[in-house]
């Protein structure tokens, strides 16, 4: 494959006839003519009038000489290797760059230039008792109830409203990368050292007072500064599909810069042998040298030491592209040899039929549960569903647009960084584009149709349950190829040069009504030249295409989609989906994007920080939604400054008559607003609101929607009259949720006696076993880090009940028989509790030598590691002091390395 990380441009005929020009004489009247004809005049010969007309005895051979070096400087930049940016010094001169003259500014740059100013002038933290060089997330540009408002030159900023009724202005750096290269860019280009200053001032004031103990931030999906009271909101770390901008970060500080990005693999590699890992991260907690553990691989697909596999691939490249970062500007090269170690992870789980890779490799449960008719397929672990979100009702609960691309296109980018270090990204990209082209992109209707990734196709599937990605009723149905997807493979044509590459990115082109790119790169377009499309992804697309083939064509289109992005997305001074948006979100790609196609018409020495696919949110709790995601919830109002209460936050409140209201106006008893899935029965069952129940049961609530069911929320709130109401209306006493608990694990883990003694009564199964193989009782003892459990009283009811326990538990309540009895029984001696501790970690930190004896001779692995610190059972009896047992565990194999005993 070659590689192409840049453009390959030749001199155009311009160039040569404004040389000729030169040398031959040029009369005033036609050099006007000239300039009237060329509406976009180069950057090279406006540099060149300019020297001339400030330096009125310049002779025509100097002259020459000037507008020739201008040209070569044009050539040579328009050859090199594309990179996100090149490298600068850190303290921001006017002469960085020649100051940009304001009336010769393009429209997109006037935009941006305008953008920018409002954004300095309006959106920095002038709130709560500290004022900072901090920016706010976004402003309320529009006010409904006032058609005045703003001509003061006063905006509200966007609040977020908490459970408490407390409104925080957020400040969330995490969602203001763009924001951050969008005016790093605009210095470049117009040589203003403001824009660049004001981003690096915010950058430097986090990382002096919004770095927690560790060296993490307090930014991403659950942590942000509220500047209203200059406090930090969220005590967690959570990065996905977000995409720091490192290289300003670096100039700014670069210790601060490495200690974040060495804390961020830290605490969110839980494993490094394998790189298990989890997506939530502690700020809190001890780091350890990253760079520094041995590396195994093992097995693709492996059962994660947290509840449910964190390894989403939309964390995994906000990882990889960290340590890339690291590797980049840092010249360190353990951090890029673990990026590709993780990067791998994802490809080695493509499924061998199709090639297409799982987003995730650290959970084995099977994407469709246990409701699907070709249950064996998931009998091969590489099965999973593509593309991710087969359900269009819950395609965007989450992230607000398409994201099944943007990790590769992230990678894709990867290799831009690192040039010809970088093929290997560049190829897995390719090789997955192409496996997803191949085996489920259908032209007639520009889609990709749902299928499982060994091949089988499932459009039309409709669950019999409720299961990871779906709800019962709901319908597979396939995914429009929308821009999204064309910026993707527009970038991997330009990257690869591949023809497969070219002809997916002509077909979605094709169905997203744009014209026709042609067979091949030879062909002449045949474009939609009047279209009204203003998607940004449509305008890097085109740019992708018009950096690889220099063909005009692509550059008028991207020009127009800019046009249409003035047109309908600028409003003023700012960026919005459109001009009746109450609210702007300073993070949008729109001012970044029209920065990239001003520097496309006008090649510059200056390089825009390129743009990458992040999808940035924040998602804690809002007003009496469990979850709140501002890029749905806030950033697309239109009538009112608050979303109105959904019929979720009536139920919470127990408000039965709002419940009633809103069910007459069409609302559906059965719709959720969060990615939780929690329903309005759900809300009265959590809350306790019995008459809000009934009247959702009354109007045809389904009582056992999921995945986790009303009665799964009562018994484990213990909310009794509830639970009696459900079952009363046959509510299933047995429902699995996506972790195979029932009602009654609920309930035990609670220790709510009445409810469990409602469900048994009521043909509870209480022997049931969840995904871990943990019956109820299992649950109750289990549920103490205690080396020795003492029998609760749930634990005594459930046994009471003819509940079995495993032999776990057994040990965990050092009862030797029992323990025996479930061995001879066949019992797996092997079988893990929640911490990842064996009978024989619990045997061996009791110091019980007999049952230790018992363990051992029926299989008892010596070696067996917990979560998180992989403690084995000689440790545990080290710990203890329990001599005899320790070295009846070393006797029979037991790894021990001389530090345990210093």
């Amino acid at each position: 494959m070659r590689d192409t990380e840049g453009p390959q441009r030749k001199g155009g005929t311009s160039k040569v006839y404004l040389l000729l020009t030169l040398l031959f004489g040029l009369s005033r009247n036609e050099e006007a003519i000239w300039l009237k004809t060329h509406k976009r005049i180069p950057w090279y010969y406006r540099r060149w009038l300019k020297a001339k007309s400030g330096h009125s005895r310049l002779s025509r051979k100097a002259s020459s000489i000037l507008l020739l070096a201008l040209i070569l400087s044009s050539s040579c930049l328009n050859n090199r290797p594309l990179r996100e940016t090149d490298n600068a010094p850190s303290a921001i001169k006017s002469s960085d760059a020649a100051v940009v003259d304001v009336n010769e500014e393009s429209p997109y740059l006037r935009a941006v230039h305008e953008f920018a100013d409002n954004v300095l002038k309006y959106g920095r933290d002038t709130y709560g008792p500290k004022h900072t060089p901090l920016f706010v997330d976004g402003l309320m540009v529009r006010d409904p109830n006032n058609p005045n408002y703003g001509e003061d030159g006063v905006y509200k900023p966007v609040e977020w409203i908490a459970p408490s009724g407390d409104r925080w202005v957020l400040s969330n750096l995490a969602s203001q990368q763009n924001l951050f290269r969008t005016l790093d860019g605009l210095t470049r280009i117009t040589g203003d050292p403001k824009y660049k200053q004001a981003a690096m001032e915010a950058i430097e004031y986090a990382f002096e007072h919004l770095r927690s103990p560790n060296g993490l931030l307090y930014w991403g999906h659950i942590a942000a500064y509220d500047a209203s009271v200059d406090k930090v909101r969220g005590q967690k770390h959570c990065l996905k599909l977000d995409y720091p901008h490192y290289e300003l970060m670096w100039k700014v500080d670069p210790g601060a810069t490495k200690k974040f990005i060495e804390a961020y693999w830290s605490t969110h590699i839980i494993d490094w042998s394998n790189l298990d890992m989890n997506r939530i991260g502690n700020m809190n907690g001890h780091l350890e040298d990253p760079w520094s553990h041995e590396y195994i691989g093992g097995s693709t697909f492996f059962k994660s030491k947290i509840s449910s596999g964190g390894a989403f691939i939309s964390t995994g490249s906000s990882l990889i592209y960290s340590g890339v970062s690291l590797y980049r500007y840092g010249e360190q090269v353990q951090p890029l040899i673990w990026s590709k170690r993780l990067a791998k992870r994802y490809v080695d789980t493509r499924h061998p039929k199709t090639g297409i890779s799982a987003y995730l490799y650290n959970d084995l449960r099977p994407s469709l549960g246990d409701d699907f008719d070709l249950k064996e397929h998931f009998v091969n672990p590489h099965t999973t569903i593509f593309p991710l979100e087969p359900f269009e009702e819950t395609r965007y609960i989450y992230y607000p647009e398409t994201w099944q691309t943007h990790p590769w296109i992230s990678l894709l980018l990867i290799g831009d960084m690192l040039g010809g270090e970088g093929r290997q990204f560049s190829q897995w990209v390719l090789e997955e584009f192409t496996a997803w082209g191949k085996a489920a992109y259908r032209k007639e209707d520009n889609s990709f149709v749902p299928l499982l990734t060994d091949g089988t196709i499932i459009e039309g599937y409709v669950p019999k349950e409720a299961i990871v990605f779906g709800l019962k009723g709901k319908v597979a149905k396939p995914y429009f190829a929308d821009l999204a997807f064309y910026w993707a493979y527009a970038m991997a044509y330009r990257k690869t040069g591949d023809e497969f590459m070219w002809k997916m990115t002509r077909n979605i082109v094709l169905g997203n009504s744009l014209g026709d790119i042609g067979k091949s790169a030879n062909d002449t377009p045949k474009l939609q030249a009047d279209t009204i499309c203003s998607s940004v992804y449509g305008l890097f697309g085109f740019l992708e295409l018009y950096k690889k083939t220099s063909n005009l064509a692509f550059l008028h289109m991207a020009q127009r989609i800019g046009d249409n992005i003035l047109a309908k997305r600028f409003h003023k001074g700012f960026f919005m989906p459109g001009k009746d948006y109450i609210y702007t979100r300073f993070d949008c790609l729109e001012p970044l994007a029209l920065l990239h196609l001003h520097n496309a018409a006008e090649p510059r020495t200056e390089c825009v920080p390129r743009a990458w696919p992040g999808i940035p949110l924040f998602k804690l709790p809002y007003r009496f939604k469990p979850e709140g995601i501002d890029r749905r919830i806030i950033y697309t109002l239109i009538e009112s400054p608050e979303p109105p209460l959904s019929i979720q936050e009536a139920a919470t409140v127990g408000d039965v008559e709002l419940v009633r209201s809103l069910i007459v106006k069409g609302v559906g008893v059965d719709s959720w607003d969060n990615s939780f899935l929690i329903t309005a029965l759900h809300c009265s069952a959590i809350n306790d609101h019995k008459d809000v129940a009934e009247l959702l049961l009354a109007e045809g609530a389904d009582i056992n929607i999921g995945p986790k069911t009303a009665l799964h929320y009562a018994a484990q709130k213990g909310h009794k009259e509830v639970a009696e109401l459900l079952i009363s209306k046959d509510a299933n006493v047995n429902a699995r949720n996506v972790y195979g608990d029932t009602p009654l694990h609920e309930a035990a883990r609670a220790e709510h006696e009445d409810i469990i003694r409602l469900l048994i009564d009521n043909g509870a199964e209480v022997n049931v076993k969840n995904n871990e193989g943990l019956t109820p009782a299992d649950d109750v003892v289990c549920s103490t880090r205690k080396i020795v459990a003492p029998l609760t009283p749930v634990a005594k009811l459930l046994i009471a009940k003819g509940a079995d326990i495993s032999v776990v538990s057994a040990v965990h309540m050092e009862d030797l028989d029992k323990a025996r009895e479930f061995i001879q029984k066949g019992a797996n001696v092997n079988v893990k509790d929640k911490l990842g501790r064996t009978a024989l970690h619990y045997a061996a930190g009791q110091g019980h030598k007999e049952i230790v004896e018992l363990l051992l001779a029926n299989g008892a692995d010596v070696n067996a590691g917990t979560n998180f610190y992989n403690e084995t059972p000689a440790e545990f009896a080290m710990k203890a002091g329990h001599n005899e047992v320790t070295e009846l565990l070393i006797s029979k194999g037991a790894d021990i390395s001389p530090l345990h005993f210093a």
